[in-house]
């Protein structure tokens, strides 16, 4: 399938601290561009609670400009695995879910919480964070049953939503009322993250009920 990928090398990252203070076109083309369009294999399940997921429409974040553009502090690297596909604002439809991913059928329009928490990654006990229902400060994002992290998108094992599948544990899936379009739904991850006064978690919910808090 097709998808974009970063893939990080210190010679590239130390090329572009230069070279993209020239031109930004450095950052997307050229033998130092760390972003890529490539054939990859399609994600297989983790795990019997995992789904896959056709990608219908993916937003992109200011996060994915600034890995593209290397603004992130390097110290960062430790909770992102490389080679990655790029994308975590996600609508989809489910094209496969694991017999432990119970009320999830193939054809269901849903979207995600692209985080990739205790609970995603099979810890437990769960981290302090994560037992509390914040979920958005897991303090496991680097171990586990899958590469480090933070969530889809910068995960080498899951994918993400510049591609044609990614997968996602089960408790990462919402779906998608028959009343809410793709392009509304897409939206639901940036909106929750953004509101200051909700859990993530339940934000999403807010949303696609149509009852923004």
């Amino acid at each position: 399938m097709k998808a974009l990928t970063l893939n990080f090398s210190l010679p590239g990252y130390l090329a572009l601290q230069v070279l993209g203070r020239v031109s930004p076109r450095f950052y997307y083309r050229g033998a130092f561009s760390m972003v890529r369009l490539k054939d990859v294999p399609e994600p297989v399940l983790p795990g019997p609670d995992w789904v896959k997921i056709r990608v219908r429409l993916c937003g992109f974040c200011g996060s994915d400009l600034n890995l593209i553009r290397l603004e992130d502090s390097p110290m960062a690297m430790p909770f992102t695995s490389f080679p990655c596909v790029f994308g975590h604002e996600v609508l989809g439809v489910v094209e496969e879910a694991g017999p432990d991913a119970p009320g999830l059928e193939s054809g269901d329009r849903v979207t995600v919480n692209p985080c990739l928490t205790c609970e995603s990654r099979g810890i437990s006990p769960p981290c302090p964070s994560c037992a509390a229902g914040r979920t958005g400060s897991c303090e496991s994002y680097a171990e586990g049953g899958i590469a480090p992290g933070m969530f889809a998108g910068i995960c080498q094992d899951v994918g993400g939503g510049f591609a044609e599948h990614l997968v996602v544990h089960r408790s990462q899936v919402y779906h998608v009322p028959h009343g809410v379009s793709d392009e509304s739904a897409v939206l639901t991850e940036p909106l929750a993250v953004g509101h200051p006064h909700v859990g993530e978690e339940d934000f999403v919910e807010f949303c696609l009920a149509g009852e923004l808090p």
